[in-house]
């Protein structure tokens, strides 16, 4: 679509909304992050937005995330075409919208991958809540503290190294 292949490449592309939170550093493997960025690396602008559901919501509040993904709209496209938003949504009812707030990312996300168990020929693998305290102006802390999270993001990027072509081991031909 960024390259005219649908007609006009879009000015935003909006992701989501996705079931569980998008916080922290843990937000480099998902999708729903994932397209917002590509947005914004092919010269538009992205929305990625999440609903906080925890593990094993009674309720999900998606026409919270869809108002607050519209209220931030203007904002988004008030910002340079390479602009990318990630916003956490808590999974709240109640008449009242839940204050945005600008957030950093955390450490780790809300979840942690856990080895439950090792046995001779598989792992078992599971999800626990983080034990790690984080940052109060984290994305993480915000969220828990029932405000909706807006975090901008850039594309990962490579960086230089140092003399690489000298501290690398040949290949091998075989």
């Amino acid at each position: 679509a960024t390259h005219g292949a649908f007609g006009d490449p879009p000015d935003v592309v909006l992701s989501g909304i996705n079931r569980g939170a998008n916080v922290g550093r843990a937000i480099l493997p998902s999708g729903t992050v994932g397209a917002a960025l590509t947005a914004g690396v092919n010269g538009g602008r992205g929305l990625a937005v999440s609903l906080d559901t925890g593990l094993e919501p009674a309720h999900f509040h998606w026409d919270l995330g869809a108002r607050l993904a519209t209220g931030l709209m203007p904002f988004l496209m008030s910002q340079a075409a390479d602009t990318v938003l990630n916003l956490n949504v808590p999974n709240t009812g109640g008449p009242a919208l839940p204050e945005y707030r600008p957030a950093t990312l955390a450490r780790f996300g809300i979840v942690q991958t856990t080895l439950a168990e090792r046995g001779q020929q598989h792992v078992r693998l599971s999800i626990a809540d983080s034990a790690e305290e984080p940052d109060p102006d984290s994305d993480a802390a915000l969220l828990a503290a029932g405000f909706a999270t807006v975090t901008a993001l850039q594309a990962v990027t490579g960086t230089a190294l140092p003399a690489l072509h000298h501290g690398l081991p040949q290949a091998s031909g075989s």
